[in-house]
């Protein structure tokens, strides 16, 4: 983590244990590296959501997460 130099926003699916499962330590390490880490976990969303939710036959909750990741996305870059 000390390699780290820009502020870390993680989009997550609620529904990828894999990758949900390494929250925890991702947070205490950039915790105690000192780094910003902002982790969001979007319930009812499958791994590849962001790209996966573009598809019009795709509904809820994919679509909404999607639809949510993104507004979070675009308040993050109007931000920065």
């Amino acid at each position: 983590m000390s390699t780290v130099n820009a502020p870390v926003y993680a989009f997550y699916a609620g529904n990828d244990a894999r990758i949900g499962a390494t929250v925890p330590a991702t947070t205490a390490a950039m915790k105690t590296a000192g780094k910003k880490y902002e982790p969001v976990t979007y319930d009812g969303a499958g791994h590849g959501f962001m790209r996966a939710g573009e598809d019009p036959a795709i509904k809820y909750p994919q679509q909404d997460c999607r639809e949510q990741g993104l507004a979070r996305l675009i308040a993050l870059l109007k931000r920065l």
